[in-house]
């Protein structure tokens, strides 16, 4: 017999309940793990957030660079075959392109 908190079990009743109380321990411990499993699982959900809003961010500013190199194409196609380019043009119509950028 033992006595636990003014409660006496006798040794029969402690052998009937012994199975149940380590199946009891067990599912608590894997309850504690689960909650684990979950909280690490948690993390990651953010972390794949972070991620595909930073690959959206990058496709984003991928088409605009696509997009100003087109312009610029389109642009230099445009001047006269005849009449050459200075490089302070191109670099003007550049900075342009790029200022468009910060406007969006």
């Amino acid at each position: 017999m033992k006595d636990i908190d003014n409660v006496v079990f006798t040794d029969e009743i402690l052998e009937k309940y012994k199975d149940d109380s380590k199946m009891i321990t067990e599912l608590c411990k894997k309850l504690d793990d689960n909650k684990k499993v979950q909280e690490e699982y948690k993390k990651f959900l953010k972390g794949e957030e972070r991620f595909l809003h930073a690959y959206e961010k990058l496709q984003q500013e991928n088409k605009q660079l696509k997009d100003n190199w087109n312009k610029l194409k389109e642009w230099v196609k445009e001047q006269p075959i005849f009449n050459y380019l200075a490089p302070v043009d191109i670099k003007n119509k550049m900075q342009k392109l790029q200022g468009s950028d910060s406007n969006e």
